[in-house]
Protein backbone atom coordinates (compact mmCIF):
# COMPACT_ATOMS: atom_id res chain seq x y z
CA UNK A 1 0.00 0.00 0.00
CA UNK A 2 1.12 3.52 -0.77
CA UNK A 3 -0.01 6.29 1.55
CA UNK A 4 0.75 10.01 1.27
CA UNK A 5 0.73 12.54 4.09
CA UNK A 6 -0.73 16.01 3.63
CA UNK A 7 0.02 18.53 6.38
CA UNK A 8 -2.04 21.73 6.33
CA UNK A 9 -1.10 24.92 8.14
CA UNK A 10 0.47 28.23 7.15
CA UNK A 11 2.47 28.16 10.38
CA UNK A 12 4.32 25.12 9.03
CA UNK A 13 5.34 26.98 5.88
CA UNK A 14 6.48 30.00 7.88
CA UNK A 15 8.71 27.81 10.03
CA UNK A 16 7.04 28.95 13.23
CA UNK A 17 5.94 25.40 13.99
CA UNK A 18 7.86 22.19 13.36
CA UNK A 19 6.01 19.55 11.37
CA UNK A 20 6.30 16.73 13.90
CA UNK A 21 2.94 15.27 12.85
CA UNK A 22 4.22 14.11 9.46
CA UNK A 23 7.24 12.37 10.95
CA UNK A 24 5.10 10.62 13.58
CA UNK A 25 2.54 9.43 11.01
CA UNK A 26 5.28 8.24 8.63
CA UNK A 27 6.99 6.33 11.41
CA UNK A 28 3.83 4.55 12.52
CA UNK A 29 2.90 3.70 8.94
CA UNK A 30 6.35 2.21 8.38
CA UNK A 31 6.08 0.09 11.51
CA UNK A 32 2.89 -1.37 10.09
CA UNK A 33 4.37 -2.10 6.66
CA UNK A 34 2.65 0.78 4.85
CA UNK A 35 4.82 2.64 2.36
CA UNK A 36 4.86 6.43 2.55
CA UNK A 37 6.72 7.91 -0.41
CA UNK A 38 5.12 11.35 -0.45
CA UNK A 39 4.71 14.16 2.07
CA UNK A 40 3.21 17.51 1.12
CA UNK A 41 2.80 20.66 3.22
CA UNK A 42 0.49 23.51 2.21
CA UNK A 43 -0.90 26.60 3.91
CA UNK A 44 -4.49 27.31 4.91
CA UNK A 45 -5.54 28.06 1.34
CA UNK A 46 -8.33 26.15 -0.40
CA UNK A 47 -6.82 26.35 -3.90
CA UNK A 48 -3.48 25.03 -2.69
CA UNK A 49 -5.22 22.26 -0.73
CA UNK A 50 -7.04 21.26 -3.93
CA UNK A 51 -3.77 21.08 -5.87
CA UNK A 52 -2.11 19.08 -3.11
CA UNK A 53 -5.04 16.66 -3.00
CA UNK A 54 -4.88 16.09 -6.76
CA UNK A 55 -1.19 15.33 -6.51
CA UNK A 56 -1.51 13.02 -3.50
CA UNK A 57 -4.50 11.10 -4.84
CA UNK A 58 -2.80 10.57 -8.22
CA UNK A 59 0.20 9.01 -6.46
CA UNK A 60 -1.29 7.16 -3.49
CA UNK A 61 -3.90 4.66 -2.40
CA UNK A 62 -4.68 6.68 0.72
CA UNK A 63 -4.10 10.22 1.96
CA UNK A 64 -3.76 11.11 5.62
CA UNK A 65 -4.46 14.80 6.19
CA UNK A 66 -3.52 16.58 9.40
CA UNK A 67 -4.43 20.13 10.38
CA UNK A 68 -7.13 22.70 9.78
CA UNK A 69 -10.07 21.00 11.52
CA UNK A 70 -10.46 23.57 14.29
CA UNK A 71 -12.94 26.38 14.83
CA UNK A 72 -11.05 29.47 13.66
CA UNK A 73 -11.41 31.29 10.34
CA UNK A 74 -8.16 29.87 8.98
CA UNK A 75 -9.27 26.26 9.59
CA UNK A 76 -10.39 25.59 6.01
CA UNK A 77 -9.64 21.90 5.54
CA UNK A 78 -13.25 20.68 5.65
CA UNK A 79 -14.53 23.42 3.34
CA UNK A 80 -11.71 22.64 0.90
CA UNK A 81 -12.60 18.94 0.96
CA UNK A 82 -16.28 19.82 0.53
CA UNK A 83 -15.66 21.79 -2.65
CA UNK A 84 -13.06 19.33 -3.98
CA UNK A 85 -15.23 16.21 -3.58
CA UNK A 86 -18.55 18.05 -4.15
CA UNK A 87 -19.94 16.91 -0.82
CA UNK A 88 -22.00 19.09 1.47
CA UNK A 89 -21.00 19.90 5.04
CA UNK A 90 -23.77 18.60 7.29
CA UNK A 91 -24.40 19.01 11.01
CA UNK A 92 -23.69 15.91 13.08
CA UNK A 93 -26.08 15.91 16.06
CA UNK A 94 -23.91 13.65 18.20
CA UNK A 95 -20.90 15.96 17.93
CA UNK A 96 -23.15 18.98 18.46
CA UNK A 97 -24.48 17.45 21.67
CA UNK A 98 -20.94 16.71 22.84
CA UNK A 99 -19.88 20.32 22.23
CA UNK A 100 -22.97 21.75 23.94
CA UNK A 101 -22.30 19.65 27.01
CA UNK A 102 -18.60 20.53 27.10
CA UNK A 103 -19.11 24.26 26.59
CA UNK A 104 -22.29 24.76 28.61
CA UNK A 105 -22.51 28.34 29.85
CA UNK A 106 -20.02 29.76 27.36
CA UNK A 107 -20.86 32.94 25.46
CA UNK A 108 -23.18 31.95 22.57
CA UNK A 109 -21.26 34.02 20.03
CA UNK A 110 -18.09 32.14 20.91
CA UNK A 111 -19.96 28.83 20.88
CA UNK A 112 -21.21 29.40 17.33
CA UNK A 113 -17.60 29.43 16.21
CA UNK A 114 -16.82 26.26 18.14
CA UNK A 115 -19.93 24.62 16.65
CA UNK A 116 -18.12 24.70 13.31
CA UNK A 117 -16.44 21.49 14.41
CA UNK A 118 -19.81 19.66 14.47
CA UNK A 119 -20.09 19.88 10.66
CA UNK A 120 -18.75 16.93 8.72
CA UNK A 121 -18.54 15.95 5.07
CA UNK A 122 -21.62 14.20 3.76
CA UNK A 123 -21.00 10.45 3.61
CA UNK A 124 -17.93 10.54 5.85
CA UNK A 125 -17.41 8.60 9.06
CA UNK A 126 -16.33 10.15 12.35
CA UNK A 127 -13.18 9.36 14.29
CA UNK A 128 -14.03 10.08 17.92
CA UNK A 129 -11.94 12.97 19.25
CA UNK A 130 -9.77 13.30 22.32
CA UNK A 131 -10.42 17.05 22.24
CA UNK A 132 -13.22 18.82 20.39
CA UNK A 133 -12.32 18.34 16.71
CA UNK A 134 -13.36 14.91 15.36
CA UNK A 135 -11.41 13.17 12.65
CA UNK A 136 -13.05 12.07 9.41
CA UNK A 137 -12.81 9.03 7.14
CA UNK A 138 -13.89 9.52 3.55
CA UNK A 139 -13.93 7.01 0.69
CA UNK A 140 -13.84 8.29 -2.87
CA UNK A 141 -13.82 5.45 -5.38
CA UNK A 142 -10.91 3.20 -4.45
CA UNK A 143 -9.16 6.00 -2.54
CA UNK A 144 -9.21 6.47 1.22
CA UNK A 145 -8.97 9.95 2.74
CA UNK A 146 -8.38 10.29 6.48
CA UNK A 147 -8.54 13.72 8.17
CA UNK A 148 -6.94 14.26 11.56
CA UNK A 149 -6.54 17.37 13.75
CA UNK A 150 -3.25 19.25 13.75
CA UNK A 151 -2.91 19.25 17.54
CA UNK A 152 -0.19 16.57 18.04
CA UNK A 153 -1.74 14.89 21.08
CA UNK A 154 -5.17 14.65 19.44
CA UNK A 155 -3.71 13.43 16.14
CA UNK A 156 -1.62 10.71 17.84
CA UNK A 157 -4.59 9.52 19.88
CA UNK A 158 -6.71 9.05 16.75
CA UNK A 159 -3.84 7.54 14.78
CA UNK A 160 -3.19 4.90 17.41
CA UNK A 161 -6.75 4.13 18.43
CA UNK A 162 -8.60 4.34 15.11
CA UNK A 163 -6.52 4.87 11.98
CA UNK A 164 -3.89 2.15 12.27
CA UNK A 165 -6.41 -0.53 13.35
CA UNK A 166 -8.62 0.50 10.41
CA UNK A 167 -5.81 0.22 7.87
CA UNK A 168 -4.67 -3.14 9.21
CA UNK A 169 -8.20 -4.60 9.44
CA UNK A 170 -8.97 -3.57 5.85
CA UNK A 171 -5.81 -5.22 4.63
CA UNK A 172 -4.27 -1.87 3.78
CA UNK A 173 -1.12 -2.86 5.63
CA UNK A 174 1.15 -5.70 4.51
CA UNK A 175 2.55 -8.37 6.76
CA UNK A 176 5.89 -6.61 6.55
CA UNK A 177 7.16 -4.22 9.17
CA UNK A 178 9.70 -1.47 8.67
CA UNK A 179 11.82 -0.64 11.72
CA UNK A 180 14.57 1.93 12.12
CA UNK A 181 17.32 2.12 14.70
CA UNK A 182 19.54 5.16 15.24
CA UNK A 183 23.15 4.77 16.35
CA UNK A 184 24.29 8.02 17.97
CA UNK A 185 27.94 9.02 17.66
CA UNK A 186 29.99 11.81 19.15
CA UNK A 187 33.63 12.70 18.56
CA UNK A 188 33.78 11.67 14.89
CA UNK A 189 32.89 13.68 11.79
CA UNK A 190 30.53 12.36 9.13
CA UNK A 191 33.39 11.79 6.60
CA UNK A 192 35.42 9.93 9.23
CA UNK A 193 32.47 7.68 10.04
CA UNK A 194 31.76 7.03 6.38
CA UNK A 195 35.40 6.11 5.77
CA UNK A 196 35.35 3.66 8.67
CA UNK A 197 32.24 1.83 7.46
CA UNK A 198 32.41 2.46 3.70
CA UNK A 199 32.31 -1.24 2.78
CA UNK A 200 29.19 -1.71 4.93
CA UNK A 201 27.56 1.30 3.27
CA UNK A 202 28.33 0.00 -0.22
CA UNK A 203 27.00 -3.46 0.60
CA UNK A 204 23.71 -2.21 2.08
CA UNK A 205 20.49 -3.78 0.89
CA UNK A 206 18.37 -4.67 3.88
CA UNK A 207 18.92 -2.99 6.31
CA UNK A 208 19.71 0.27 4.54
CA UNK A 209 21.98 2.91 6.08
CA UNK A 210 21.82 6.69 6.13
CA UNK A 211 24.09 9.25 7.79
CA UNK A 212 22.30 12.06 9.66
CA UNK A 213 24.62 14.83 10.88
CA UNK A 214 23.29 16.86 13.81
CA UNK A 215 24.42 19.42 16.33
CA UNK A 216 27.36 17.90 18.19
CA UNK A 217 26.69 14.37 17.00
CA UNK A 218 26.12 12.18 13.94
CA UNK A 219 23.44 9.51 13.73
CA UNK A 220 23.50 6.40 11.58
CA UNK A 221 19.99 5.32 10.72
CA UNK A 222 19.54 1.60 10.07
CA UNK A 223 16.22 0.62 8.49
CA UNK A 224 15.12 -3.00 8.06
CA UNK A 225 12.07 -4.46 6.36
CA UNK A 226 10.92 -7.97 7.32
CA UNK A 227 7.90 -10.19 7.80
CA UNK A 228 7.83 -9.52 11.50
CA UNK A 229 9.33 -7.32 14.20
CA UNK A 230 11.61 -10.06 15.53
CA UNK A 231 13.12 -10.74 12.10
CA UNK A 232 13.62 -7.01 11.49
CA UNK A 233 15.34 -6.61 14.85
CA UNK A 234 17.70 -9.48 13.99
CA UNK A 235 18.63 -7.81 10.72
CA UNK A 236 19.30 -4.54 12.51
CA UNK A 237 21.34 -6.28 15.19
CA UNK A 238 23.64 -7.95 12.65
CA UNK A 239 24.57 -4.68 10.95
CA UNK A 240 24.79 -2.78 14.24
CA UNK A 241 27.34 -5.31 15.47
CA UNK A 242 29.47 -4.75 12.35
CA UNK A 243 29.38 -0.98 12.84
CA UNK A 244 30.20 -1.21 16.53
CA UNK A 245 33.26 -3.30 15.69
CA UNK A 246 34.52 -0.31 13.65
CA UNK A 247 33.41 2.63 15.79
CA UNK A 248 33.52 1.14 19.29
CA UNK A 249 32.81 3.55 22.13
CA UNK A 250 32.25 6.46 19.74
CA UNK A 251 28.67 5.16 19.70
CA UNK A 252 27.25 6.57 22.92
CA UNK A 253 23.66 5.42 22.55
CA UNK A 254 20.77 4.32 20.34
CA UNK A 255 17.44 5.90 19.46
CA UNK A 256 16.29 8.16 22.33
CA UNK A 257 19.36 7.64 24.53
CA UNK A 258 20.57 11.22 24.94
CA UNK A 259 24.10 11.70 26.33
CA UNK A 260 22.76 13.25 29.55
CA UNK A 261 20.77 10.08 30.21
CA UNK A 262 23.67 7.81 29.28
CA UNK A 263 26.06 9.67 31.60
CA UNK A 264 23.46 9.76 34.37
CA UNK A 265 22.86 6.02 34.14
CA UNK A 266 26.61 5.37 34.27
CA UNK A 267 27.03 7.55 37.37
CA UNK A 268 24.07 5.91 39.11
CA UNK A 269 25.26 2.37 38.39
CA UNK A 270 28.72 3.18 39.74
CA UNK A 271 27.40 5.11 42.72
CA UNK A 272 29.33 8.23 41.70
CA UNK A 273 28.39 11.86 42.37
CA UNK A 274 28.84 14.66 39.85
CA UNK A 275 29.19 18.46 39.91
CA UNK A 276 30.07 21.13 37.37
CA UNK A 277 31.57 24.58 36.85
CA UNK A 278 30.40 26.43 33.75
CA UNK A 279 31.46 29.68 32.17
CA UNK A 280 30.66 30.07 28.45
CA UNK A 281 27.78 27.56 28.59
CA UNK A 282 25.95 29.63 31.21
CA UNK A 283 24.24 26.72 32.99
CA UNK A 284 23.19 24.76 29.89
CA UNK A 285 25.14 21.68 31.00
CA UNK A 286 23.35 21.67 34.37
CA UNK A 287 20.01 22.15 32.65
CA UNK A 288 20.62 19.12 30.44
CA UNK A 289 21.78 16.95 33.33
CA UNK A 290 18.77 17.85 35.49
CA UNK A 291 16.31 17.29 32.63
CA UNK A 292 16.72 13.56 33.33
CA UNK A 293 14.29 12.24 35.98
CA UNK A 294 16.13 11.01 39.04
CA UNK A 295 19.26 13.08 38.38
CA UNK A 296 19.31 14.09 42.05
CA UNK A 297 20.68 10.59 42.69
CA UNK A 298 24.08 11.66 41.36
CA UNK A 299 24.14 15.39 40.50
CA UNK A 300 25.01 17.59 43.46
CA UNK A 301 25.11 21.05 41.91
CA UNK A 302 26.98 23.52 39.73
CA UNK A 303 28.48 26.98 39.62
CA UNK A 304 28.01 29.36 36.69
CA UNK A 305 31.24 31.29 37.17
CA UNK A 306 30.85 33.70 34.29
CA UNK A 307 33.12 36.41 35.64
CA UNK A 308 36.75 36.17 36.71
CA UNK A 309 35.73 37.35 40.16
CA UNK A 310 33.32 34.45 40.61
CA UNK A 311 35.95 32.03 39.38
CA UNK A 312 38.29 33.27 42.10
CA UNK A 313 35.85 33.72 44.99
CA UNK A 314 33.64 30.67 44.52
CA UNK A 315 35.91 28.15 42.81
CA UNK A 316 39.27 29.25 44.14
CA UNK A 317 40.87 29.81 40.74
CA UNK A 318 44.22 31.47 41.36
CA UNK A 319 44.55 35.11 40.30
CA UNK A 320 47.98 34.35 38.90
CA UNK A 321 46.46 31.79 36.52
CA UNK A 322 43.90 34.27 35.27
CA UNK A 323 46.60 36.89 34.71
CA UNK A 324 49.13 34.57 33.11
CA UNK A 325 46.92 32.27 31.05
CA UNK A 326 43.59 34.06 30.80
CA UNK A 327 40.12 32.82 31.69
CA UNK A 328 39.99 30.75 28.49
CA UNK A 329 42.83 28.31 29.10
CA UNK A 330 43.47 24.73 30.09
CA UNK A 331 44.93 25.86 33.41
CA UNK A 332 41.75 27.72 34.39
CA UNK A 333 39.53 24.88 33.15
CA UNK A 334 41.39 22.48 35.43
CA UNK A 335 41.19 24.88 38.39
CA UNK A 336 37.46 25.29 37.83
CA UNK A 337 36.90 21.53 37.81
CA UNK A 338 39.01 21.11 40.94
CA UNK A 339 37.15 23.95 42.68
CA UNK A 340 33.72 22.49 41.83
CA UNK A 341 34.74 19.06 43.10
CA UNK A 342 35.94 20.55 46.39
CA UNK A 343 32.91 22.81 46.75
CA UNK A 344 30.33 20.06 46.25
CA UNK A 345 32.43 17.16 47.60
CA UNK A 346 31.73 14.98 44.55
CA UNK A 347 33.52 12.07 42.97
CA UNK A 348 33.73 13.82 39.61
CA UNK A 349 33.54 17.43 38.49
CA UNK A 350 33.56 18.79 34.95
CA UNK A 351 34.18 22.34 33.76
CA UNK A 352 33.99 24.47 30.66
CA UNK A 353 35.44 27.88 29.73
CA UNK A 354 35.53 29.40 26.27
CA UNK A 355 34.52 32.10 23.80
CA UNK A 356 30.98 31.55 22.52
CA UNK A 357 30.95 34.69 20.36
CA UNK A 358 29.96 36.24 18.15
CA UNK A 359 32.51 38.76 19.50
CA UNK A 360 35.41 38.51 21.90
CA UNK A 361 37.77 36.36 19.86
CA UNK A 362 41.37 37.13 18.96
CA UNK A 363 43.86 35.59 16.57
CA UNK A 364 45.36 33.63 19.45
CA UNK A 365 42.02 32.74 21.01
CA UNK A 366 39.32 32.77 18.31
CA UNK A 367 35.57 32.53 18.73
CA UNK A 368 34.61 28.93 19.38
CA UNK A 369 37.73 28.07 21.37
CA UNK A 370 36.72 26.03 24.42
CA UNK A 371 38.64 24.30 27.19
CA UNK A 372 37.09 21.46 29.17
CA UNK A 373 38.28 20.21 32.53
CA UNK A 374 37.65 17.10 34.58
CA UNK A 375 38.70 16.35 38.14
CA UNK A 376 38.43 13.11 40.12
CA UNK A 377 40.37 11.60 43.01
CA UNK A 378 42.85 10.15 40.52
CA UNK A 379 42.88 12.65 37.68
CA UNK A 380 42.98 16.32 36.78
CA UNK A 381 42.86 16.75 33.03
CA UNK A 382 41.83 19.26 30.37
CA UNK A 383 41.01 19.18 26.68
CA UNK A 384 41.08 21.92 24.09
CA UNK A 385 38.67 22.08 21.19
CA UNK A 386 37.08 24.56 18.83
CA UNK A 387 33.52 24.74 17.58
CA UNK A 388 31.84 26.62 14.76
CA UNK A 389 28.38 28.04 14.32
CA UNK A 390 26.18 30.48 16.21
CA UNK A 391 26.59 31.33 19.88
CA UNK A 392 23.88 28.81 20.77
CA UNK A 393 25.50 26.17 18.57
CA UNK A 394 28.86 26.63 20.28
CA UNK A 395 27.29 26.48 23.75
CA UNK A 396 25.38 23.30 22.92
CA UNK A 397 28.40 21.62 21.32
CA UNK A 398 30.44 22.45 24.41
CA UNK A 399 27.91 20.75 26.70
CA UNK A 400 27.89 17.76 24.35
CA UNK A 401 31.66 17.50 24.76
CA UNK A 402 31.41 17.89 28.55
CA UNK A 403 29.03 14.95 28.69
CA UNK A 404 31.23 12.92 26.40
CA UNK A 405 34.30 13.74 28.49
CA UNK A 406 32.59 12.28 31.56
CA UNK A 407 31.45 9.24 29.57
CA UNK A 408 34.96 8.55 28.26
CA UNK A 409 36.39 8.95 31.75
CA UNK A 410 33.92 6.43 33.14
CA UNK A 411 34.80 4.03 30.32
CA UNK A 412 38.46 4.29 31.29
CA UNK A 413 39.60 5.91 28.05
CA UNK A 414 42.73 8.03 27.84
CA UNK A 415 41.85 11.72 28.17
CA UNK A 416 43.54 15.01 27.42
CA UNK A 417 44.60 17.05 24.45
CA UNK A 418 42.15 16.55 21.55
CA UNK A 419 42.18 18.70 18.46
CA UNK A 420 42.03 22.42 17.76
Amino acid sequence: MNCSILAIGTELLLGSLENTNASFIAGRLAENGIDSFLQVTVGDNEKMIHRALEFCLSSSDAVIITGGLGSTEDDVTKSALSSFFHRELVLDREIESHLEERFAGIDRTVYQRIKKQAYILEGSRIIQPMGTAPGLILEEGDKLIICLPGVPGEMRFMMEKSVLPLLVSRGKGSQDVIISRFLRIVGLSEPAIETAIMDIVKAQQNPTLAMLPGLGEVQIRLTARARGREEAQELLGTVEKQIRERLGNKIFGIDEEDPEKVVGDMCRKRGLSLSAAESCTGGLFSSRITSVPGSSDYFRGSVVSYSNESKKKILGVRSSFLRSFGAVSKEVAEEMAKGARNLFATDIAVSCTGIAGPKGGTEEKPVGLVFLGLCSDSMLVSERTRYYGSRKDIQYRATQSMLDLIRRFLLGEQLGGRGN
